[in-house]
């Protein structure tokens, strides 16, 4: 059965190219022998509005082998609160519906798209176990944080199928406030992992190794929060789209905790259930693994703050990129704010005792070059950065 949008003009068109050809990976097709929970996805989902919005990015996820591999990698167990972030008419929320989550939040800035997740899913909203939070997740997710925090529930996936141009923005928000040691203290509920689809150029950057010419900053942080490591799930083709985007887009998974006995098992779980069986594109290579699960709690304001003056020279030596003027001055404010009250000093003496402090940290990192290190050099230069108390954060 094809899926045919409920949009006017756009169903009348689609169903004129009904044909009888047979299912490939990247056709939005199934026979009428499908499972009842993943049946509805296609049997009543939307491909969407006859237009997209350009502005916001849009191409709908249609190929629900696809959002099976998705959900499959994300190793969904009873009683998780998934977020999802982007979900457009909710070919992939049907799937992580169907996997044993106690809940799920959805995130939509397109109120088109609102209206038919709250159409289409009226039955799990009435329940409580669907909810649909509408903006944009740049301005919202804080506030989405905030209430599971709040009561008690946590978040432990996010999945995200949103417009490329926000990637790196939205990683730089999920580990500001997901990460452990991130910007608010760990509770007792710690995210797990982070299952995301980006434009392929970006995924290499997010891979990239140190001396490789696509490191920096991002690699940086996304290796030293993400204490499981990072897994490549698979390539995702133009066609698994609509309307298909000029690039290639890839899923990887960033597990932010270290991994246990009990995760390797709910994983092993997870891939045997029905939802899983339907994948067949998935390969998973480990690049970084990390378990220091010991270390003393640093905001992720304060690492990022570290890590990016550096990498605006990162063919530099540490020695250069800390002794420029410019990033003198911001230490020497940060510093001016964080001092002690009690504490009496004019203008030349902080510029003193900053760039004292500073020269006596860089002691064990004066010749090293930011572009050939690995995140762990940047977390040790930190603490000494700290020894010293020079800070990168106001707070």
């Amino acid at each position: 059965m094809t899926v045919t949008p409920i949009w006017g003009a756009a169903a009348a068109k689609a169903k004129k190219k009904v044909t009888k050809k047979s299912v490939s990976p990247d056709d939005d097709t199934t026979n009428n022998n499908s499972t009842a929970p993943i049946s509805r996805s296609l049997t009543t989902a939307a491909a969407g509005p006859a237009t997209m919005n350009k502005d916001l990015g849009q191409h709908l996820l249609k190929n629900p082998q696809l959002a099976a591999t998705i959900t499959a990698a994300a190793g969904i167990m009873a009683g998780d609160t998934v977020v999802e972030i982007g979900p457009g008419t909710g070919n992939l929320t049907v799937h992580i519906l169907a996997s044993p989550a106690a809940r799920v939040i959805v995130m939509e800035m397109d109120p088109r798209m609102v209206r038919e997740l709250e159409r289409r899913f009226a039955s799990d909203i009435a329940t409580g176990r669907l909810r649909i939070v509408e903006g944009d997740f740049l301005k919202e997710f804080d506030g989405v944080v905030n209430h599971e925090q709040t009561t008690g529930n946590g978040i432990d996936l996010v999945i995200s199928n949103t417009p490329y141009q926000i990637s790196s923005p939205l990683v730089y928000k999920l580990l500001e406030q997901l990460a452990v040691n991130s910007a608010n203290p760990p509770g007792p509920r710690l995210t797990r992992a982070l299952v995301l689809m980006f434009q392929q150029e970006f995924v290499d950057r997010l891979l990239a190794a140190p001396g490789t010419p696509h490191y920096g900053k991002l690699p940086v942080l996304v290796n030293q929060y993400g204490l499981g490591g990072i897994d490549y799930v698979c390539k995702v083709g133009k066609n698994n789209f609509r309307p298909p985007p000029k690039v290639e887009s890839a899923v990887v998974k960033v597990n932010l905790l270290a991994p246990t006995e009990e995760t390797f098992k709910a994983t092993d779980d997870a891939q045997e259930s029905p939802v899983a069986a339907t994948t067949t594109t998935t390969t998973t290579t480990t690049t970084t693994t990390t378990t220091t699960t010991d270390r003393p709690f640093v905001s992720f304001a304060e690492f990022d703050g570290l890590v990016r003056h550096v990498f605006t020279r990162k063919n530099k030596t540490f020695a250069a990129c800390f002794g420029s003027k410019s990033v003198l001055r911001e230490l020497e404010a940060i510093y001016e704010r964080r001092r002690h009250p009690g504490v009496n000093a004019d203008d030349d003496n902080i510029s003193k005792l900053v760039k004292t402090a500073v020269e006596a940290a860089l002691t064990n990192f004066v010749d090293v070059r930011p572009s050939k290190c690995g995140h762990e050099v940047f977390w040790d230069l930190l603490l000494s950065f700290h020894a010293h108390g020079i800070y990168f954060s106001a707070a």
